[in-house]
């Protein structure tokens, strides 16, 4: 499922089938999500599985970029504060 995850995110054009595909997982068409993989597990419930591990993943990335932001602007009020007192000299 990592690979079908990070081939979706590096190419968004991807269906979810395609990307199951890439991941691994062997089903023979796309027309029916009941069909069976050798895990018994069915092409819709890898489907709904590979959306939510997307979602997750992008909501992680955004989270991460706003507290790396976050991080990087507080340092600037800091160094900004420093720097109206005389303290620091850049």
């Amino acid at each position: 499922m990592h690979r079908a995850v990070t081939a979706r995110l590096e190419d968004p054009n991807l269906t979810l089938y395609e990307a199951l595909k890439i991941g691994g997982f062997d089903y023979p068409t796309n027309d029916d999500s009941s069909l069976i993989d050798s895990e018994k597990v069915t092409l819709g419930q890898r489907k709904n599985q590979l959306s939510r591990r997307l979602r997750l993943a992008r909501k992680q990335n955004s989270d991460d970029a706003a507290s790396t932001s976050a991080a990087s602007n507080s340092g600037n009020i800091y160094r900004n504060d420093a720097n109206i007192m005389g303290m620091v000299a850049i």
